[in-house]
C-alpha cells in the first residue's frame, strides 16, 4: 500500500511540472543585441511549406512571465492556440522580457524587434503581414 501511495505521489508531482516543460512546438532561438544575448521562441505551423509566406505575430507576454529561462513566455500563447493549433496559419515570435524591466524599455524593444526581424528572414515570413 505504501509503495502504491509513493508511486501515485510521484506521478502527481511529475504531472504538476508539465506546465514548465520546454514546449517542443516552439523552436528555440537566440540573438545578440549590443552586448547581451537573448533567447526567444518561435512557433511555426508543422505543415508550412518552405516557399509559403505566412503572417508573423510578435507575442509580448505579461509581467508574470519575465525572466531568462526562455520558457515561461510561451505559456499564455501556447494555451491560447493549443485547441486550434492545427488551424493556426501564422508564425509566432515570443521573446522574453528580462526581470526588472519592461517592453517599453529601449533595450527590450530593440531585442523584441530584432527577434521579429530574424524570424521573418529565417522562416520566410511575410513582411507585409506583421502583427
Amino acid at each position: 500500500m505504501l509503495r502504491f501511495l509513493l508511486i501515485t505521489l510521484l506521478f502527481i508531482a511529475l504531472g504538476g511540472c508539465s506546465d514548465h516543460s520546454i514546449p517542443s512546438e516552439f523552436e528555440v532561438r537566440s540573438l545578440t543585441v549590443g552586448e547581451a544575448t537573448y533567447g526567444y521562441r518561435v512557433f511555426v505551423p508543422k505543415d508550412r511549406r518552405p516557399d509559403e509566406k505566412l503572417p508573423v505575430m510578435l507575442y509580448l507576454h505579461g509581467s508574470g512571465a519575465r525572466g531568462d529561462d526562455n520558457m515561461s513566455q510561451v505559456d499564455g500563447i501556447k494555451r491560447a492556440i493549443a485547441p486550434v493549433q492545427e488551424k493556426v496559419r501564422f508564425i509566432v515570435v515570443a521573446p522574453q522580457c528580462r526581470p526588472g524591466t519592461f517592453w517599453a524599455a529601449q533595450e527590450m524593444a530593440d531585442y523584441a524587434l530584432a527577434a521579429l526581424d530574424q524570424s521573418v528572414k529565417e522562416f520566410n515570413g511575410d513582411p507585409q503581414r506583421l502583427y
